[in-house]
């Protein structure tokens, strides 16, 4: 890429699909979570929704 090209959408595409890669994070982009508390969420949600329940 030349300096002060014009940027086509195709060049950004490609550009944002590379950045993953290059910032050396996984392929997938799923996250995992892990140990969630449904309870204590719901719990958390009761006490500061101003409509729960």
């Amino acid at each position: 890429m030349l300096s002060g090209s014009p940027l086509l959408p195709d060049l950004i595409r490609h550009l944002v699909q590379q950045a993953p890669t290059r910032l050396g994070l996984p392929d997938s982009s799923t996250q995992v979570y892990s140990a969630v508390n449904a309870v204590h969420l719901l719990n958390i949600y009761d006490s500061a929704h101003p409509r729960a329940s």
